[in-house]
């Protein structure tokens, strides 16, 4: 690792030397004479500490990358049909009036979207583990199930175990896809629901008609005590015969055993005494519950065809989102990212829910990329939409700045790739940095992926020139995804290996396009210009986006960091203590505590003590 130590010298003559010993020496303590030279030396140590040792990689090109073959970008059929009407929204918990009014408001508006464009909508609730009063689950449980959502198809998806009155609200939804591990039921939280609740459980399954979902089912999650079997029933004689599994009772069995049914097999799925609890695996093995097993987005929309985009929570619920642009431009370092992390808490902090990032970089610091990127992941949380919009190029660490951001719009002929990390050796070299690097460089390309339910392996490539990437199928499902070898292996034969991704080849760092990178999964559908992206997201055609401007702190940082005021600053300050210990009058004291203040201030707000660059 290329090591660059700096250190500041301040010589003084041996003429001097003396003048300032005689000086002292003719009524100046040398108590003081010895403060002041503590000081200096404390000084002069903070400055020779503040080298920083930078570990290169990619450098920022001068000129723009050469831009893929990529068809010429055209306007968008206009008989093109509209794209399916699709809305996500959480449930958080407790359910109460105001989720109530969130849920219903957007509900409605997408139902009479669905109505104008002919198309069926589908209606995502992401629910939320937690307790609710069941008063208030019941008002909504009821409005999904009505006949006013009737060109709507409502889907639970549950990413996290569930149990109590919220398991109510997936029940009245069309269709319940899960996370394998998540787990659905106990409504009563181990007693018996009472009857008036029972038999609303039971006319919203009914009401619902979902396949997968039956009386015995709901009755087995509502009551400890009641035992769930699982029978398979022959009817038909000869070339018509055919057998039927049905979910049913105990008394339901003996009825069907009365009227002469022909049993061919009894399963008990849930015993007397035992938690009306079912795992997404468990569910989708016993054919019960579940339609489809999702544990991200990314394949939830998979599954329904939905554009990843509209399985986005909206924190604007469906009214015009307050939209802050910041421009991410020039060559990702230490004191441009303090900038933007002063910028997007200024954004989040004057009400902003939506940031768009307009990338347009060759790269930088690898550490101030992944700093910003984790940055912008953990935006989440703070109920902030986050775009990446990519009008020319994102390379290297700007290219990882975007995979931390909710969607990622890219023009059909812009580039994101090549975050492969290089460090400059002493004799001036680039070479490819050691494997403990690229792999702590992996694993955060691997959580962003995951965060924002992207394939891992075609982001690891960006950065892995030797990883080859591969389109797999799901064996169950026919999704489509793309995977390492690793990855397939571990899979234990869920997924059926296809051809190897081209981008991904040895000794390549994975680059793609904007039409690219939606067929890899990692970016939405090409937009041709500002205009179709605000279009796409919803933004009214009239409102302006205007990037972030500076304030006058950030343009002070900015100056202040300049090679030359910095040199001027560090020698102006060496001069003021020198004439202070020349004349001890204080102020060349004050005057140089002012230019070393101006120093330190200026350097911890534009740049960290140890960088990487990418």
């Amino acid at each position: 690792m290329g090591i660059e130590r700096s250190g500041f010298i301040v010589s003084v003559t041996s003429g001097e030397s003396q003048a300032l010993l005689s000086h002292i020496e003719n009524g100046e303590s040398h108590t003081m004479k010895h403060v002041n030279q503590m000081l200096l030396a404390f000084i002069l140590g903070l400055l020779v500490l503040n080298g920083s040792s930078t570990l290169r990689a990619d450098p920022a090109p001068s000129e723009k990358p050469q831009k893929q073959s990529a068809e010429p970008e055209k306007k968008a059929d206009a008989d093109a049909p509209p794209s399916r009407p699709a809305l996500f929204m959480t449930i958080e918990s407790p359910v109460g009036e105001v989720t109530y009014g969130r849920v219903t408001n957007a509900a409605l508006s997408l139902q009479n979207e669905a109505a104008k464009s002919g198309q069926k909508g589908y209606l995502v609730l992401q629910i939320s583990p937690g307790s609710s009063p069941f008063h208030q689950v019941q008002g909504l449980a009821k409005f999904l199930a009505s006949a006013q959502l009737s060109d709507l198809k409502t889907i639970a998806w549950i990413p996290e175990t569930v149990i109590g009155n919220n398991v109510v609200l997936a029940l009245a939804c069309d269709e319940i896809v899960m996370h394998p591990d998540a787990e659905l039921g106990d409504i009563g939280y181990g007693k018996a629901l009472d009857r008036d609740e029972r038999e609303f459980v039971l006319s919203i399954v009914e009401k619902r008609h979902n396949a997968k979902l039956s009386r015995a089912l709901a009755l087995g999650m509502m009551d400890p005590q009641q035992a769930v079997l699982k029978v398979k029933i022959q009817q038909g004689e000869g070339e018509n015969r055919q057998i039927i599994s049905r979910i049913v009772t105990p008394d339901e069995l003996k009825r069907l055993q009365d009227n002469m049914a022909v049993i061919t097999d009894v399963e008990t799925i849930k015993e007397v005494g035992s938690l009306g609890v079912f795992s997404g695996s468990k569910a989708r093995a016993l054919d019960v519950l579940v339609q489809q097993l999702a544990p991200t987005r990314g394949e939830l929309a998979e599954i329904y065809g939905i554009p990843r985009e509209k399985l986005r929570d909206d924190p604007t619920l469906g009214e015009a989102p307050k939209v802050m642009l910041i421009k991410v431009d020039g060559m990702i370092e230490p004191l441009l990212e303090a900038f933007l992390e002063r910028q997007i808490n200024r954004a989040v902090n004057s009400g902003a829910n939506m940031l768009i990032f307009e990338i347009d970089s060759g790269g930088g610091y690898l550490m101030s990329g992944t700093n910003l990127a984790n940055m912008i992941a953990d935006l989440d949380s703070r109920q902030v939409r986050t775009v990446a919009y990519i009008p020319d190029h994102a390379m290297s660490s700007a290219a990882i700045i975007a995979l931390g951001c909710d969607e990622i719009f890219m023009r059909p002929g812009a580039q994101t790739g090549d975050a492969g990390p290089i460090e400059m050796k002493e004799d001036g070299q680039f070479e490819h940095v050691p494997e403990k690097i690229l792999s702590s460089l992996r694993v955060t390309l691997k959580d962003l992926a995951e965060k924002k339910g992207r394939p891992a392996a075609v982001c690891e490539a960006m950065s892995d020139k030797d990883l080859i990437v591969y389109e797999v199928t799901n064996s169950k499902t026919g999704q489509l995804w793309y995977m390492s070898e690793d990855e397939i292996h571990q899979s234990n034969g869920e997924w059926i290996q296809g051809p190897a991704v081209p981008e991904s080849r040895k000794a390549n760092l994975l680059t793609v396009n904007g039409g690219r990178a939606h067929e890899l999964k990692i970016a939405e559908p090409p937009v041709r210009d500002m205009d179709e992206l605000k279009q796409r997201l919803g933004i009214p055609a009239d409102v302006k986006l205007k990037a972030v401007g500076r304030t006058w702190v950030d343009t002070l940082v900015y100056i202040l960091n300049s090679q030359i005021i910095t040199f001027l600053l560090f020698i102006l300050g060496a001069i003021f203590v020198y004439l202070e210990l020349y004349t001890l009058t204080g102020l060349f004291g004050i005057m140089s505590a002012v230019c070393f203040g101006l120093f330190f201030w200026s350097r911890f707000l534009g740049e960290q003590p140890v960088t990487w660059k990418s």
